[in-house]
C-alpha cells in the first residue's frame, strides 16, 4: 500500500504540471482516461 501511495502522489503531482501546460482539449481527454482506467494510472 505504501508503494501505491507513492505512486499515486507522484501522479498527483504530474497531473498539476500537466493540467497547466496543456490545452483544454487535452486535458477533458486526460479527465475521461483516468475514468476509464485504475486510478493512479497515467496514458
Amino acid at each position: 500500500m505504501f508503494v501505491v501511495s507513492k505512486i499515486n502522489q507522484k501522479n498527483a503531482d504530474f497531473q498539476v504540471f500537466f493540467f497547466r501546460i496543456q490545452p483544454v482539449w487535452l486535458v477533458k481527454r486526460f479527465k475521461w482516461s483516468k475514468m476509464m482506467y485504475s486510478p493512479g494510472i497515467i496514458f
